[in-house]
């Protein structure tokens, strides 16, 4: 069975758009990575001053309403539970992070 140049020209254009497939998934896979470590910084940073803030108010307790130490204490079990359970759902999920694979057919 003889490739046509019909054939071979379908089969040119397909690898064609499985290499573009390919290459914008390797574009968007690098900006959401990026995008994770960015977002992974400043939750920290935001999470920080959370748990400072708390922390002081919840061992300096005689200089606030108690309304807010109250408040600071319900946040700060809040943040470091809401920080175990993202930890636990994101980073330790293999399953989170679609696998990079080529999209050339077998």
């Amino acid at each position: 069975m003889a490739i046509t140049t019909i054939d071979a020209e379908i089969e040119r254009e397909r690898l064609r758009q499985e290499k573009e497939t390919f290459d914008q998934n390797k574009k968007q896979h690098k900006t959401v990575h990026i995008l994770k470590i960015v977002m992974g910084f400043t939750a920290l940073v935001v999470l920080l001053a959370v748990l400072v803030w708390c922390f002081y108010v919840l061992t300096n307790g005689e200089k606030f309403h108690t309304a807010t130490v109250i408040s600071a204490a319900v946040g700060f079990l809040g943040d470091i539970t809401g920080l175990m359970i993202s930890v636990w759902k994101i980073v330790l999920n293999p399953d989170f992070i679609k696998e990079l694979v080529p999209v050339t057919k077998k």
